[in-house]
């Protein structure tokens, strides 16, 4: 199998960067609307270092892509969790989206191994 690629590029890692970013708006409107003493920040920044990492690893022909998948889909899907009942549900959704990218990385490169 071959990951969904667009010119070089994950069309998934790239999805799942835009969902990241899209979860942050929604997540500071929703804190917004409940006047409770504003957002976490931390929550905020790991959203935004998980959209960061799907990006840098949305070149195909990338060296070590698929760690950076994972690690984006583990901590996405951390942050799902923990948000289970504000925005967590859409995380946890969303973190499907590095999670077949890597298992589609792996894949590839399981059948180049076989193929030599």
């Amino acid at each position: 199998m071959r990951p969904l690629g667009v010119r070089g590029i994950d069309v998934l890692a790239v999805a799942a960067a835009l969902a990241a970013v899209g979860v942050a708006v929604v997540y500071l409107s929703i804190i917004d609307e409940q006047d409770s003493g504003g957002p976490a920040m931390w929550f905020v920044v790991l959203l935004g270092v998980v959209a960061l990492l799907c990006l840098v690893a949305a070149p195909l022909r990338l060296p070590g892509r698929g760690a950076l998948l994972l690690v984006a889909a583990l901590l996405m899907g951390g942050l799902g969790v923990l948000a289970i009942f504000s925005v967590g549900a859409l995380l946890l959704l969303a973190a499907a989206l590095p999670g077949v990218a890597f298992l589609l990385e792996v894949m590839k490169q399981d059948d180049a191994r076989l193929a030599d």
